[in-house]
Protein backbone atom coordinates (compact mmCIF):
# COMPACT_ATOMS: atom_id res chain seq x y z
CA UNK A 1 0.00 0.00 0.00
CA UNK A 2 1.44 3.39 -0.94
CA UNK A 3 2.17 6.15 1.52
CA UNK A 4 -1.18 7.85 1.31
CA UNK A 5 -1.99 11.24 2.78
CA UNK A 6 -3.95 10.61 6.00
CA UNK A 7 -7.58 11.66 6.40
CA UNK A 8 -8.24 12.17 2.71
CA UNK A 9 -10.41 10.43 0.18
CA UNK A 10 -8.36 8.65 -2.46
CA UNK A 11 -9.78 7.40 -5.72
CA UNK A 12 -8.43 3.99 -6.78
CA UNK A 13 -8.26 2.47 -10.24
CA UNK A 14 -6.32 -0.52 -11.53
CA UNK A 15 -5.50 -1.90 -14.94
CA UNK A 16 -5.78 -5.62 -14.53
CA UNK A 17 -3.24 -6.99 -16.99
CA UNK A 18 -0.54 -5.25 -19.01
CA UNK A 19 1.15 -7.48 -21.59
CA UNK A 20 4.93 -7.07 -21.55
CA UNK A 21 7.86 -8.95 -23.05
CA UNK A 22 8.30 -10.90 -19.82
CA UNK A 23 4.66 -11.70 -19.02
CA UNK A 24 1.82 -9.73 -17.55
CA UNK A 25 1.83 -6.91 -15.02
CA UNK A 26 -0.60 -4.75 -13.07
CA UNK A 27 -0.71 -0.98 -12.75
CA UNK A 28 -2.52 0.67 -9.83
CA UNK A 29 -2.91 4.37 -9.10
CA UNK A 30 -4.22 6.42 -6.18
CA UNK A 31 -4.96 10.14 -6.48
CA UNK A 32 -6.24 12.99 -4.35
CA UNK A 33 -6.74 16.61 -5.37
CA UNK A 34 -6.86 19.90 -3.44
CA UNK A 35 -7.51 23.49 -4.52
CA UNK A 36 -4.61 25.91 -4.97
CA UNK A 37 -4.50 29.68 -5.00
CA UNK A 38 -2.90 31.82 -7.69
CA UNK A 39 0.86 31.69 -7.39
CA UNK A 40 0.91 28.38 -5.46
CA UNK A 41 3.36 25.73 -6.60
CA UNK A 42 1.79 22.86 -8.55
CA UNK A 43 5.02 20.95 -9.31
CA UNK A 44 5.52 17.75 -7.35
CA UNK A 45 7.56 14.54 -7.27
CA UNK A 46 6.59 10.99 -6.37
CA UNK A 47 8.46 7.70 -6.35
CA UNK A 48 6.55 4.86 -8.03
CA UNK A 49 6.34 1.52 -6.28
CA UNK A 50 7.81 -1.35 -8.27
CA UNK A 51 6.68 -4.70 -6.83
CA UNK A 52 5.69 -2.91 -3.59
CA UNK A 53 9.14 -1.30 -3.15
CA UNK A 54 9.80 2.42 -3.74
CA UNK A 55 11.82 3.23 -6.83
CA UNK A 56 14.98 5.31 -6.51
CA UNK A 57 13.97 7.30 -9.59
CA UNK A 58 11.26 9.91 -9.34
CA UNK A 59 8.38 10.83 -11.57
CA UNK A 60 7.80 14.57 -11.70
CA UNK A 61 4.52 16.26 -12.46
CA UNK A 62 2.97 19.69 -12.60
CA UNK A 63 -0.54 20.94 -13.18
CA UNK A 64 -1.57 24.05 -15.07
CA UNK A 65 -4.69 25.20 -16.89
CA UNK A 66 -3.78 22.95 -19.83
CA UNK A 67 -3.69 19.77 -17.77
CA UNK A 68 -1.45 17.57 -15.65
CA UNK A 69 1.93 16.61 -17.16
CA UNK A 70 3.94 13.63 -15.87
CA UNK A 71 7.52 12.91 -16.88
CA UNK A 72 10.37 10.69 -15.71
CA UNK A 73 11.34 6.99 -15.88
CA UNK A 74 11.08 7.22 -19.69
CA UNK A 75 7.49 8.52 -19.42
CA UNK A 76 6.19 11.84 -20.69
CA UNK A 77 2.46 12.44 -21.11
CA UNK A 78 -0.23 14.98 -20.33
CA UNK A 79 -3.65 14.42 -18.76
CA UNK A 80 -5.78 16.98 -20.58
CA UNK A 81 -8.89 17.30 -18.40
CA UNK A 82 -7.06 17.40 -15.04
CA UNK A 83 -6.80 21.14 -14.42
CA UNK A 84 -4.64 23.26 -12.12
CA UNK A 85 -4.71 21.89 -8.58
CA UNK A 86 -2.52 20.17 -6.01
CA UNK A 87 -2.45 16.45 -6.82
CA UNK A 88 -1.23 13.66 -4.56
CA UNK A 89 -0.49 10.65 -6.76
CA UNK A 90 0.80 7.20 -5.90
CA UNK A 91 1.56 4.60 -8.55
CA UNK A 92 2.20 0.89 -8.07
CA UNK A 93 3.48 -1.47 -10.75
CA UNK A 94 3.50 -5.22 -10.19
CA UNK A 95 5.53 -7.12 -12.78
CA UNK A 96 7.91 -10.09 -12.91
CA UNK A 97 10.56 -8.07 -14.76
CA UNK A 98 11.45 -4.38 -15.24
CA UNK A 99 14.35 -3.16 -17.36
CA UNK A 100 16.46 -0.15 -16.40
CA UNK A 101 17.05 2.95 -18.48
CA UNK A 102 20.32 3.42 -20.32
CA UNK A 103 21.98 4.99 -17.27
CA UNK A 104 20.99 1.93 -15.22
CA UNK A 105 19.55 3.95 -12.35
CA UNK A 106 15.87 4.34 -13.22
CA UNK A 107 13.25 1.79 -14.20
CA UNK A 108 12.25 1.89 -17.86
CA UNK A 109 8.47 2.08 -17.69
CA UNK A 110 7.83 2.42 -21.43
CA UNK A 111 6.23 -1.05 -21.54
CA UNK A 112 3.68 0.27 -19.04
CA UNK A 113 3.36 3.77 -20.55
CA UNK A 114 -0.11 3.35 -22.06
CA UNK A 115 -1.48 1.66 -18.94
CA UNK A 116 0.07 4.28 -16.64
CA UNK A 117 -1.33 7.09 -18.76
CA UNK A 118 -4.78 5.48 -18.72
CA UNK A 119 -4.82 4.85 -14.96
CA UNK A 120 -3.40 8.27 -14.02
CA UNK A 121 -5.84 9.95 -16.41
CA UNK A 122 -8.81 8.20 -14.76
CA UNK A 123 -7.68 8.83 -11.19
CA UNK A 124 -6.61 12.46 -11.70
CA UNK A 125 -9.81 13.36 -13.55
CA UNK A 126 -11.97 11.65 -10.93
CA UNK A 127 -10.06 13.35 -8.10
CA UNK A 128 -10.47 16.76 -9.75
CA UNK A 129 -14.17 16.09 -10.38
CA UNK A 130 -14.68 15.15 -6.71
CA UNK A 131 -12.86 18.30 -5.61
CA UNK A 132 -15.00 20.54 -7.82
CA UNK A 133 -18.29 18.75 -7.13
CA UNK A 134 -17.98 16.76 -3.90
CA UNK A 135 -20.48 13.94 -3.44
CA UNK A 136 -23.59 15.16 -1.69
CA UNK A 137 -24.52 13.75 1.69
CA UNK A 138 -27.92 12.21 2.10
CA UNK A 139 -30.15 13.62 4.80
CA UNK A 140 -31.86 11.03 6.95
Amino acid sequence: MPLLKPDTRYIFFAVELVPTRSGAGTVEAWAHCERVENGDNTSFIFYPLINRSPSLAAIRYHADSGGLRLYGCELDFKVARAKRAKYFIDLSIITPYVTNTTDGKAPDLTDFGDAIAKVVCKTANEAYRNMVRPPSAMAV
